[in-house]
């Protein structure tokens, strides 16, 4: 992208360009300055004196005339906020501020051997895989794991799926914490990098489900924020784990904008800590999770009707350019970036955002 504004033209049409050395001197130089050191790496050759590559450089700079672009053409997206420079207003100046946990990349790799993956071997089974955290359907199927408590697991474990998440990423990742009989990562030469053995993340999905299971009283009610805060505190009391779990139950309306400034920054201040945070919505009705594809920031074309469904948030983006705030929340063994004001205020006086956990330690 070229700025006209530091170009010039003769009285015969020739234009005029600035030289390097004047690039320099504007104020949005950072282009300029990082395409030098990328010339003066290129081209200094060892041996070389520096009294003739000063020589040459100095040719390079006062001599050589170049256009004034505002942003890196060796870069499609100078300032690295994932707008490229061809739609980016600032494309030097990145509009996307972000916050998250220190392993999201790796977070809970959980391996997964069912119809979840999608991908048939004949009659025989199912590719293995590798999710980003569980996912509460592998818990129930017709054959083997067929009971009312694999149903309830499946229709109302979200709780338990999130509370497992995020005591493994704290096992796994923060010092101080207790390694666990029941899991731990391993390596294999199927896959890259270190995962959990579903058959260990079954074992401690159904441990913590014999502490607290899904809340029954004749219909299924799943896991209130309140159950999910004392799930943790008893596994962290039952294993001398100094860690407090608390919850906040929100009943968001329009009226309550500072509330929902406020949730947001504890959310940030938890990711900060490098702590993943368990987020609820749906309680007292049905509510939507707007899905947007990770890669490409296009919404997904459905929505997914949820009620008390629980999320885990490893990020949160400010983006300037759309006004928005999203959070990357790992759900269904999947990571998506869901619209933090559809999830907290668009879904009526009593639904969306109903419940947050927060870890002190």
């Amino acid at each position: 992208m070229v700025d006209t504004d530091k170009t010039d033209w003769e009285a015969d049409g020739t234009i005029l360009l600035p030289t390097i050395s004047n690039c320099l001197e504007f104020g949005d130089k950072t282009y300029a300055e990082d395409g030098l050191e990328r010339f003066k790496s290129d081209q200094w050759v060892p041996g070389m004196p520096t009294s003739i590559f000063e020589v040459y450089l100095d040719y390079i700079l006062n001599k050589t005339k170049i256009l004034p672009i505002i942003s890196d053409p060796t870069d499609v997206d100078t300032d690295g906020d994932g707008y490229t420079d061809d739609v980016d207003p600032r494309p030097l100046i990145s509009d996307v501020t972000r916050y998250e946990i220190n392993m999201i990349e790796n977070y809970v790799p959980v391996e997964y051997d069912g119809p979840e993956t999608k991908e048939l071997i004949g009659e025989y089974g199912y590719d293995k895989k590798v999710y980003y955290g569980g996912n509460q359907s592998w818990f129930y199927d017709e054959v083997v794991n067929s009971t009312r408590v694999d149903k309830d697991i499946e229709e109302g474990g979200c709780g338990l799926i999130s509370a497992a998440d995020l005591i493994m990423y704290l096992t796994f990742f923060h010092s101080g914490m207790p390694s666990s009989e029941l899991f731990e990562l391993v390596t294999s030469s199927e896959y890259e990098g270190e995962y959990v053995k579903y058959e260990d993340y079954d074992k401690f999905v159904r441990h913590l489900n014999d502490i607290k299971s899904p809340w029954r009283i004749g219909i299924l009610l799943g896991f209130p924020p309140d159950r999910v805060k004392k799930l943790l505190n008893e596994y962290f009391e039952k294993n001398d784990i100094s860690i407090k779990a608390r919850s906040t139950l929100i009943f968001p309306t329009n009226l309550l904008i500072p509330e929902r400034d406020k949730i947001l920054q504890l959310i940030i201040h938890q990711l900060e800590n490098d702590i993943p945070v368990p987020l609820m919505g749906g309680l007292f009705g049905g509510a939507k999770m707007r899905q947007i594809d990770i890669a490409t920031g296009k919404y997904l074309t459905h929505e997914e009707d949820f009620q008390v469904h629980w999320v885990n948030v490893v990020a949160v983006r400010f983006d300037e350019i759309k006004g928005a705030v999203l959070l990357e929340v790992a759900c269904w063994g999947k990571k998506y970036l869901i619209d933090y004001d559809d999830y907290y205020t668009k879904n009526g006086i009593v639904s969306g955002l109903d419940g947050v956990i927060w870890i002190e330690k």
